[in-house]
């Protein structure tokens, strides 16, 4: 019985990996991946369980960073996690129980750096996993269709997929975007939003099958299916804040909602960031000027909430901010300081800082929630960032760019006064470690429509041939 129903799931896996890595698609994996090998049976290991037995033990009682010693363990072992990833990710009731950041997920970050042209840039430890990385500046349009060559920015960047506003006229209010994984080369274009549908500024962020598995999950509810997706949108309408998502599952845009306890201005919605999702999907945040925007989905309440202050000596710029969950399923702002103390010889000195401040509202996820508090903003990382930079902190400019959530990379750029040059630097919050990724010699700042990106989990799976 157990060994028909894996020749069926087999079938389907099959299909769908052939399907992600096929002659036409233009995926990083593709290059990464060979698919001889994976459909390769490897040897035995001497243990006396079916695959079916053993999928069904990674399935269901495995956490990601058990699948990944599994996968150390044997090649028969390494076979099944890579081989079988998609299947893993959709059944898996506690694969992102995590506690840790996982760096490995980091591949690197996008920017616009012309008036048409969106470029990658790869960590040094992507580029050795993925050859076709190894480029001084990628092109995201070797990975799309086509007719989404003149894709005029990335709106938003979670969990593996980037949404991408298709170039519109600058008095169009038509609303045309596509939502895609580069790791894989799969392409979803969105039915346009248009007349009375359509809309000018607004954000987004994007919530999957990873943000609905966290520990205050119902474990009798089942998560949706790994590559089914939610496009989350706030913005402007005349008298009210508008809210409305768009579910990959039934491909379609769900009714406009009206956004209670909270309203936004049109200058605060274009002004929004930095996206995240809390609280088993349902609660998304955005970060605007010094506020923190917090939306119920379930009921579309919402609040405001000011970011934490300066204290002290030390100046916290609120706009050089950004938002994110900590592994623990905890809010967080990740600030840049500049911190004045007192040296022995009596002088005033100056350090740059980055900031860890997490919130605690003791996990509620109900209406009282909304109810929130600055006091319960608790700095837990200090970290300095002038040694790694190697100059005097006086002639250095700082700018938080983004949050990599799960891969806990923060990347940040740096330009120097009174020279032509700036550098992007990656601060891996697990280790406290910090990589320059790139480096600019032109006058002009070229770190325009910054998406740090991380693959998804099945993706990273996949990558453990």
């Amino acid at each position: 019985m157990l060994r028909a129903k894996r020749g069926r799931l087999g079938s389907h896996l099959r299909s769908s990996i052939n399907m992600a890595l096929g002659p036409h698609n233009k995926g990083w994996l593709s290059i990464q991946t060979n698919t001889s090998k994976q459909l390769h049976r490897p040897n035995d290991d001497g243990i006396p369980l079916t695959d079916e037995i053993i999928l069904l033990i990674f399935t269901r009682f495995l956490e990601i960073a058990d699948l990944v010693r599994c996968a150390a363990t044997c090649k028969r072992w390494r076979h099944l996690v890579s081989g079988d990833a998609n299947f893993i990710c959709e059944t898996s009731q506690q694969l992102c129980f995590i506690d840790k950041f996982i760096p490995s997920l980091i591949v690197g970050f996008f920017h616009k750096d012309d008036a048409t042209m969106l470029s990658f840039i790869p960590m040094a430890s992507a580029s050795r996993r993925f050859p076709v990385l190894q480029k001084p500046s990628l092109s995201l349009a070797m990975n799309i269709d086509d007719e989404l060559l003149n894709s005029s920015r990335i709106v938003a960047s979670r969990n593996g997929l980037l949404v991408i506003e298709v170039q519109r006229g600058k008095h169009n209010r038509t609303l045309k975007l596509c939502v895609c994984n580069p790791m894989s080369g799969e392409v979803h274009i969105l039915p346009a939003l248009r007349g009375k549908d359509g809309l000018g500024h607004y954000a987004c962020t994007v919530l999957t099958t990873v943000d609905y598995q966290n520990r205050n999950r119902n474990k009798n509810s089942q998560p949706p299916l790994s590559s089914h997706y939610h496009l989350l949108m706030v913005y402007s309408r005349l008298h009210f804040t508008a809210f409305r998502s768009y579910s990959s599952k039934d491909g379609i845009w769900r009714p406009e909602g009206k956004v209670t306890g909270a309203q936004l201005s049109k200058n605060q919605i274009r002004l929004m960031r930095n996206g995240v999702i809390a609280y088993g999907g349902q609660v998304a945040y955005w970060i605007t000027t010094d506020l923190v925007f917090g939306l119920h989905l379930n009921t579309l309440d919402a609040m405001m909430m000011r970011l934490p202050w300066s204290e002290g000596n030390t100046f916290i710029d609120t706009e050089n901010t950004l938002l994110g969950m900590t592994p623990k399923g905890r809010l967080c702002a990740i600030q840049f300081s500049r911190h004045w103390s007192l040296s022995m010889h009596g002088k005033w000195e100056q350090t740059n800082e980055i900031h860890v401040i997490t919130y605690d509202n003791n996990g509620n996820t109900d209406n009282n929630m909304m109810q929130m508090s600055n006091s319960l903003w608790k700095t837990k990382i200090n970290i300095q960032v002038d040694k790694a930079l190697k100059v005097n902190a006086l002639a250095t400019e700082v700018k938080l760019q983004w949050f990599c959530e799960k891969s806990g990379v923060v990347f940040f750029t740096a330009s120097y006064y009174g020279k032509p040059r700036s550098e992007v630097y990656a601060l891996n919050l697990g280790t406290r470690m910090i990589e320059k990724v790139a480096r600019n010699t032109n006058h002009n700042d070229v770190w325009n429509n910054f998406y740090g990106y991380e693959m998804d989990h099945a993706s990273y799976l996949t990558t453990l041939t």
